[in-house]
């Protein structure tokens, strides 16, 4: 901003950089960068206060912060698939139950068809949202679910990439991580008791069952 006496840290900056082009800082709050990297005519700034602490950001904060998000990208693959095997079961137990209501002799079968459908849907639901399955994007029309708060995570973290986790995201994180694995110990229960329970039926009636997803609840 003119002034002899206020350019002189900017000539020191200069030429300590000549000698290390590493200890070029630049302004614009990123890092350190080399000094070519700045632009011709463009001279280093030292950077202050806030904006020092910034830069100031270490490998291992990066590292903890991508560790993370690719947990909560892992954990979202998760219950996609959950999700997944889910919406198969039932599909395929829409159709028995087409083919059930046909015969009135089978209409006891028919009935536990339609216990075992609302099982798992009732576990559908503590994952995603029915609005999520409407298409419908108006959030306030039902609450979050752990899809959704998995992903809104992984959107707050993606935010914040250049520094570590703080201590709420990891909090929420091990919430959440809790609730999965609570979720997918209740679908691989159902698939081996519920599930199995109504196989077991329709062989005795002569009749295929439900498939169940490779893999047991992942």
């Amino acid at each position: 901003s003119g002034g002899e006496g206020s350019d002189r840290p900017f000539h020191r900056m200069a030429r300590r950089s000549d000698r290390d082009p590493q200890l070029a800082w630049c302004r614009c709050g990123r890092g350190l960068r080399p000094e070519s990297d700045l632009g011709e005519g463009i001279r280093p700034r030292r950077v202050q206060g806030e904006a020092h602490r910034r830069v100031e950001r270490s490998v291992s904060d990066i590292q903890a912060q991508v560790a993370l998000q690719l947990e909560v990208r892992g954990e979202i693959s998760t219950k996609s698939e959950m999700i997944s095997d889910i919406e198969w079961m039932k599909k395929q137990l829409n159709d028995l139950r087409e083919v059930l209501s046909r015969d009135p002799s089978l209409a006891s079968t028919e009935t536990e068809a339609d216990g075992l459908y609302a099982k798992l849907q009732a576990l559908e639901d503590k994952l995603l949202q029915p609005i999520s399955v409407e298409g419908d994007s108006k959030s306030f029309r039902y609450p979050n679910l752990l899809y959704s708060k998995l992903s809104v995570l992984g959107g707050d973290l993606a935010e914040s990439v250049d520094f570590a986790p703080n201590q709420q995201q990891r909090e929420v994180h091990e919430k959440l991580r809790a609730e999965m694995l609570e979720y997918q110990e209740e679908l691989r229960t159902l698939m081996e008791t519920d599930v199995a329970a109504f196989n077991r039926l329709m062989q005795d009636r002569g009749l295929s069952g439900v498939i169940m997803p490779p893999g047991g609840s992942r």
